[in-house]
């Protein structure tokens, strides 16, 4: 309840939403990566469901995994450090069915901002591109947790992002795979620290519509 009354305060604008509305408009499916600490409102980001979204196995993980399923989420529970593999090939499973995968790749314990390996072997695997997103709140509170997470201000202008979508071919070799994953860690960085640098002409640009 608190999530969903804090969003509808918000004003809220979509910048490179054509990134992925043509995704979503081809049916096409995909790996929708942003950063741990903005895991808050991007519930409400452009990506298409039916959509799963690995939660720690953590205790804390608990709380996540049950709000998220309250938003209408399929939950597979696991990380890079406890039951990460099994809950991956259990999503890969869903990607292979028509589901959209949901990562955090820097969760659950970090380190913070840094893509992990998981991330990328699944789009390896199940061939769909990865698009990466970043929410951008002009004003918020930032917790002193290790992904600082975020919580808008209520009535906050807040920006949502998406970059163009990043293929990994699943032929790639170790040393590729990794060019990759320092790809997909750029461009989720970038989105973050672009929109807060640009915020007022990014949100002048951007669209209005809605998920």
């Amino acid at each position: 309840m608190f999530i969903r009354t804090l969003h509808a305060t918000l004003r809220v604008r979509h910048s490179g939403i054509e990134n992925i509305d043509a995704l979503n408009r081809r049916g096409e499916r995909y790996l929708y990566a942003f950063w741990h600490g903005q895991i808050m409102v991007m519930i409400y980001g452009r990506f298409a469901r039916p959509a799963v979204v690995m939660i720690s196995n953590h205790r804390d993980g608990e709380l996540i995994a049950r709000t998220m399923n309250r938003f209408g989420l399929g939950i597979a529970r696991g990380s890079s450090s406890r039951g990460g593999s099994e809950a991956l090939r259990g999503m890969i499973r869903l990607a292979r069915d028509g589901w959209n995968l949901i990562l955090t790749p820097d969760g659950p314990r970090g380190p913070r901002r840094i893509v992990q390996p998981g991330l990328i072997g699944a789009a390896r695997i199940t061939g769909h591109p990865i698009v990466p997103a970043a929410v951008v709140a002009e004003k918020k509170f930032v917790l002193g947790s290790w992904d600082g997470f975020e919580i808008p201000h209520p009535f906050s202008r807040v920006l949502f992002r998406y970059g163009g979508p990043i293929a990994i071919p699943p032929e790639s070799t170790p040393a590729e795979l990794e060019v990759q994953r320092v790809q997909v860690e750029r461009a989720i960085t970038e989105l973050s620290v672009e929109g807060e640098r640009e915020f007022s002409k990014l949100w002048s640009e951007a669209s209005t519509s809605s998920p």
